[in-house]
């Protein structure tokens, strides 16, 4: 395993925080990532006059600026459309449009939440009385009876949520899991028919804080997870390493039907090819493997250009 990936011993088992609080920076740290993601992947583009509620934007405009991930790009005809949404002001001088670099930081980002898919999501659902895991099931499930079957099981009201503790043991922030997700049910998202910019609302609301709050505080505690003549801290890296042999079982499992039934390899992808890189390095000691998480999000060094760190 690269050294850059393994996580110190002294973050491991550190206290579950009793209060949970994101720093100003660190908020607009979240925001402006989402606002970069919509430059890079979506391709929209902000106009030099932000009306509305577009102005809630300007804070994360300027953080970007000032890490030159974004530029002013004259504008070339007139603009139609900003965002995807219909405006009725003039058309705009220039726009604000992403760097090279700005691919390389959302490129990293992607990285980091196919991680969290592909070894944290097998926390998602867990019977801590059974010592089982809804996902040893899995691909059995998705290829014998289908999405819905596997929905349903997932649903049971035995299933324990400990992606929260696992990453709290571990010394990751679970903060960024929470906000990705987020991102990835399309919280954030503009539609053409959201004139007012509800999103850019939603996006620089103190609520988004208050929920993301409420579930790190509701979920489970990793130092309540002792049983008798048993400390937490060897439960939670029991539970930590059968969630890896089952991730790895899967990926197998998954993969060779997929290989089975097309040999001409058409469904892989770069992303598959990081994942099968990373995946033995995570497997070989799953307590310690920090991957694409070691560097803090909130980190400088994320928005440097990660990949040289991984």
């Amino acid at each position: 395993m690269k050294d850059n990936k393994i996580i110190e011993k002294s973050r491991i088992a550190q206290p579950t925080p009793t209060v949970w609080t994101l720093t100003e920076e660190q908020k607009i740290t979240y925001q402006s990532l989402f606002i970069l993601y919509l430059m890079v992947k979506k391709e929209y583009r902000f106009s030099n006059v932000l009306s509305s509620n577009l102005r809630l934007v300007e804070e994360a405009i300027n953080f970007l600026e000032d890490k030159k991930l974004i530029d002013h790009t004259p504008v070339e005809g007139k603009i139609k459309k900003i965002l995807g949404i219909k405006v009725s002001q003039e058309d705009p001088d220039w726009i604000y449009s992403p760097t090279p670099a700005a691919t390389d930081v959302i490129n990293q980002y992607e990285q980091r939440y196919i991680e969290f898919l592909r070894f944290y999501d097998v926390f998602a659902h867990v019977d801590p009385q059974e010592g089982t895991f809804a996902m040893s099931n899995m691909g059995k499930l998705l290829v014998e009876e289908g999405k819905e079957e596997w929905a349903i099981y997932k649903s049971l009201d035995r299933w324990h949520d400990y992606r929260i503790p696992v990453m709290v043991f571990k010394g990751l922030d679970p903060r960024e899991m929470i906000f990705f997700s987020m991102m990835a049910e399309g919280q954030f998202d503009p539609s053409e028919k959201d004139e007012n910019h509800q999103w850019a609302v939603r996006l620089f609301s103190e609520d988004l804080w208050l929920e993301m709050y409420q579930i790190l505080n509701s979920a489970p505690r990793w130092e309540d997870q002792g049983a008798e003549g048993v400390k937490p801290k060897k439960i939670m890296k029991t539970i930590i390493k059968m969630g890896a042999a089952i991730v790895k079982e899967q990926f197998e499992y998954v993969n060779k039907v997929i290989d089975d039934n097309d040999t001409s390899g058409s469904h892989r992808s770069d992303n598959d090819d990081y994942t099968t890189t990373v995946i033995e390095e995570y497997y070989d000691d799953p307590v310690y493997y920090g991957g694409a998480y070691y560097t803090p999000f909130s980190s400088p060094m994320f928005w440097l250009g990660m990949a040289f760190l991984i």
